[in-house]
């Protein structure tokens, strides 16, 4: 039985409850002793990477000090049905402690390459959940170690896109040293310094 869906501000989350195992809800508030909070974030994980995921909470009191969990789904679930008693896997299940304050902010960048977050425990009470959401369409792999001949190769994850990609752009401390039309190359800087600190970017040139 569902009876709502939770809007918390800019995304889609919805409430499950140990206590009514069968529902799912919505309410002015959410305590998380008692319930979880599942969320979708706006996105979509295969036609973007996520650079940076902020998921920011408004208490509904002062605190001194608290502590709860996010963890990561792990597998599709459907926000309209799902129930505690049908609530999806969960992993890499992090605690969070803060101190004082109604406000505070988690960075859950590293959660958001699952199917959506989950946050619950600890003693507070939650009365307004939002996001700063941050996407783009490809990240640099990390690079390989400088060799001792100062040489490093830099590459880049598949494109994830709806447009089409004409060509790609590299600059290295904001100089051009790469213009190219296939966007699954790569490129090996052979002329870096010692003591020196190099800022690659990454540009697509659309159709």
């Amino acid at each position: 039985m569902q009876t709502g869906i939770q809007k918390l501000s800019n995304l889609d989350a919805v409430i499950i409850s140990q206590s009514n195992p069968d529902q799912n809800f919505y309410g002015e508030s959410l305590d998380l002793t008692d319930s979880m909070l599942l969320i979708k974030p706006g996105f979509n994980k295969d036609e973007v990477y996520v650079a940076e995921l902020i998921i920011n909470l408004t208490l509904s009191d002062a605190y001194n000090s608290g502590r709860f969990y996010i963890g990561k789904i792990q597998n599709p679930w459907d926000i309209t049905t799902v129930t505690y008693n049908t609530r999806p896997q969960i992993e890499d299940i992090r605690e969070i402690s803060f101190g004082g304050g109604n406000t505070f902010s988690i960075n859950a960048t590293q959660e958001a390459d699952g199917y959506g977050i989950i946050l619950w425990g600890g003693d507070i009470v939650v009365s307004m959940v939002s996001q700063i959401l941050t996407v783009t369409p490809t990240v640099f792999n990390l690079p390989s170690t400088v060799a001792a001949n100062r040489k490093v190769t830099i590459t880049w994850k598949r494109f994830k896109t709806d447009y089409y990609i004409r060509r790609i752009i590299l600059t290295r401390n904001d100089i051009e040293v790469l213009n190219t039309e296939d966007i699954n190359s790569q490129y090996v800087d052979e002329a870096m310094d010692y003591d020196q600190t190099y800022v690659y970017k990454i540009y697509a040139v659309l159709s």
